[in-house]
């Protein structure tokens, strides 16, 4: 692969900076930011634009105040592919635009997806993908987070269906991760679960992380495959959860885990 087909990682940057933080006359315009006719956004939730004030959004539309509109508007791109997607990690991402992938166990087990809204969207994907002049991905802290979450959590209710039950809303829900943890925390201190839950997290974190190195590489090649000729621009975050915690009163800042995908 040419290394100007590579990645343009971080050039996205100002864009996203005058688009998202600057509104005065200096922001980006149809004049000072290169144009593209069609735009993909491929991710995860961030991706989606789904958060603390839009949480019935779990992906696939626009989203007025998700970064893909600003861009989308900046690139003056007149066909938009919305493909980000709440709970979505490397491991879901790569299964939706390769046939050939399978995924490993916990696919889809975090903010689920059924198998006919998958087998939908696959076509979707390899249109976009293959249509698209620029396309932006931003997908990696899933790998991590969530992946030590949801282990954590078959950890904990086993085969107990009492359990099950009244932690599946905890599956379900969005935003706040931090509470999340917490809720698993408290629910596997009363049922004496407690070690197994907490080192099942710690194992997952280097799992999910070396499942994100394992993906990337591919996961990118596949993007070319489709369509060798497209801008494709990686989208870094920052780490919200830095100082994220099992409890407030926890020394270890599990959170921390996921600077090795948010830059």
């Amino acid at each position: 692969m040419k290394q100007s087909k590579r990645i343009l990682a971080l050039v996205l940057a100002a864009v996203l900076c005058l688009g998202l933080f600057s509104f005065t006359a200096g922001a980006a315009t149809l004049k000072n930011v290169k144009q593209y006719d069609t735009y993909t956004c491929l991710g995860d939730s961030i991706a989606a634009g789904f958060g603390p004030y839009n949480r019935d959004n779990k992906g696939f539309q626009q989203e007025d105040i998700a970064y893909h509109t600003y861009v989308k508007n900046a690139v003056g791109a007149k066909t938009f592919y919305p493909l980000g997607r709440v709970g979505f990690r490397t491991t879901e991402l790569r299964f939706m635009i390769d046939d050939t992938y399978q995924g490993d166990d916990y696919l889809f087990k975090l903010y689920r997806m059924d198998e006919e809204l998958r087998a939908k969207m696959r076509p979707v994907f390899a249109k976009a993908i293959q249509d698209a002049d620029l396309i932006t991905l931003n997908v990696g802290s899933n790998d991590v987070m969530n992946y030590a979450y949801i282990r954590a959590y078959y950890a904990l209710i086993k085969e107990d269906t009492t359990l099950e039950k009244n932690l599946q809303a905890l599956l379900d829900q969005g935003g706040d991760m931090t509470k999340a943890l917490n809720d698993l925390y408290s629910t596997a201190k009363t049922a004496n679960r407690l070690p197994q839950v907490i080192a099942t997290f710690l194992e997952s974190i280097a799992i999910g992380y070396r499942n994100f190195l394992q993906n990337w590489d591919p996961m990118v090649e596949k993007i070319y495959e489709l369509n060798p000729d497209a801008t494709l621009v990686a989208v870094g975050m920052f780490n919200p959860m830095k100082n994220a915690k099992f409890t407030d009163a926890s020394l270890i800042e599990i959170g921390k885990a996921l600077d090795g995908v948010a830059g």
